[in-house]
């Protein structure tokens, strides 16, 4: 994993969005890497730091972010796969605001827009879009359908979902089995009482990007041109 974190985040330029590598060090046993210190620990406990989800504003803020690490991973043919709160690392600026940057590439694979070239099963479930959903039971079988890009534009839609929200949209309690055939197969769920306080806009770009069919989905440009970030920007 680390040899294939180096390997990818060596792979691109720098950006203000990815942790910086700065240094790797070989020994006879192991490889190790040293990289920028993100203070303030990862998104998901910042998010459980709020009952419902974090402040839509400071959700925004941090999305655009992500986002615009994403499209700087995918303009550049990586592809992470295993986009969750906790590979998001935090550090707060002089004015409080929180400067949020992607961690852990050691799942990431050369991918360019447009190729369907990955195969297998990876990630963390909850984040997991239907066409890696459906490698768990047929890990062998040429038939199943090769993914791309568009499976992490699906769990950065599930990650927005729980800023939004401060819920899951699935029951983490399930058998990953029967979490996976959920996924695969059931539209997401969009509870009124979750969603009562959350733009239209917002709203609107998480159900954008978690649509079954990949070629469906929001790309990481569009995320960016999509009017909750537009219309939202800071002033």
């Amino acid at each position: 994993m680390a040899r294939s974190e180096v390997t990818a985040m060596k792979s691109m330029p720098p950006h203000q969005s990815i942790v910086r590598l700065l240094a790797v060090a070989c020994t006879p046993t192991g490889l190790c890497l040293s990289l920028e210190l993100l203070p303030e620990g990862d998104l998901l406990s910042h998010i459980l730091d709020f009952d419902t989800g974090l402040p839509e504003a400071n959700a925004l803020h941090i999305f655009r972010q992500l986002a615009e690490g994403l499209a700087h991973m995918h303009s550049h043919g990586l592809v992470h796969r295993d986009l969750k709160p906790e590979n998001v690392g935090l550090i707060k600026a002089a004015d409080g605001s929180m400067s949020a940057k992607w961690i852990d590439l050691g799942t990431a694979y050369a991918c360019f827009p447009g190729e369907r070239n990955l195969v297998g099963y990876c990630g963390t479930p909850v984040y997991m879009p239907p066409e890696i959903a459906v490698w768990l039971n047929e890990p062998h079988d040429s038939r199943v359908p090769k993914y791309g890009l568009p499976a992490d534009c699906w769990s950065l839609g599930v990650l927005l979902y729980v800023m939004l929200t401060g819920e899951a949209p699935w029951d983490q309690d399930l058998e990953l089995s029967s979490m996976m055939n959920t996924i695969r197969t059931t539209d997401v769920p969009f509870p009124v009482d979750a969603w009562a306080g959350v733009a239209s806009n917002a709203s609107r770009l998480v159900r954008q990007l978690l649509v079954r069919m990949p070629e469906a989905r929001l790309s990481a440009p569009q995320i960016l041109a999509h009017p909750w970030l537009a219309d939202g920007r800071e002033k």
